[in-house]
């Protein structure tokens, strides 16, 4: 795929792996739609991204229904067509099931998974009315294996495999790729709460940067006559 004027729309794109992710893509002329749940972390990205003229913010709950409908609005009256949706916004909460209190699960769970079938559900009849499209899906190693203290955590990200997994089905049929990357514990903002215990997540030195993963969506875009059918796992043992 030539990136140059594809219109790309990336949840939680103002930091981590998301921000890493829209430079890249911006650099080669790629529209970019930012949607994310704080004004001022969208106010300060566009700012630090400044340099480009193709960058659009939406403000966004992306656990509220209703919410996500008004934003894709307007992103429809400004936009012909989206090429790509990457599902990238995601929360964690640290702590046992014992101790967890409802509202922390649910939100885990809404921002996580509710938020994937939400933005989803919005964009497939825009992607088979195009004939083509590409959903990526930034799920986790914690999709595939689960770890103490992390069970909200776990079951959004296994769900999400599995949400996307049924996708791929589903889409194929009408042109629209659909993948899932699962990298092992990355360097970001999200994981400064977490506690340094190598068997939740790699030691700082020994975790992903968010250019490792952003490197990655770029080449699975340029790439796109490789159909990824499996997951795609990115674990730190493949940088160091």
């Amino acid at each position: 795929m030539n990136l140059k004027n594809k219109t790309i729309l990336i949840t939680g794109g103002t930091k981590g792996i998301g921000k890493s992710t829209c430079t890249d893509l911006a650099k080669q002329g790629s529209n970019i739609i930012i949607l994310a749940r704080t004004q001022s972390d969208l106010q300060k990205v566009k700012k630090e991204l400044s340099i480009f003229s193709n960058i659009s913010t939406f403000q966004c709950d992306l656990t509220s229904q209703s919410n996500i409908k008004k934003v894709f609005k307007k992103i429809k009256l400004k936009f012909n067509q989206i090429d790509v949706l990457i599902n990238n916004a995601g929360a964690a909460y640290i702590g046992t099931a014992e101790q967890m209190s409802l509202s922390n699960w649910n939100l885990i769970i809404n921002t996580n998974l509710t938020s994937v079938f939400l933005c989803c559900k919005e964009i497939i009849p825009i992607m088979k009315k195009q004939k083509n499209g590409y959903i990526i899906n930034i799920v986790s190693n914690s999709g595939r294996n689960g770890a103490a203290n992390f069970s909200a955590y776990c079951a959004s990200k296994f769900g999400q495999l599995g949400f996307a997994q049924s996708l791929f089905h589903e889409l194929h049929p009408f042109g629209i790729k659909v993948v899932s990357i699962c990298p092992g514990g990355v360097d970001t903002e999200m994981w400064k709460n977490v506690k340094n215990d190598p068997k939740i997540v790699p030691k700082k030195d020994k975790a992903l940067k968010p250019k490792h993963v952003s490197d990655f969506i770029n080449f699975i875009l340029k790439h796109d006559e490789i159909l990824f059918k499996d997951p795609v796992i990115l674990p730190s043992s493949l940088y160091y």
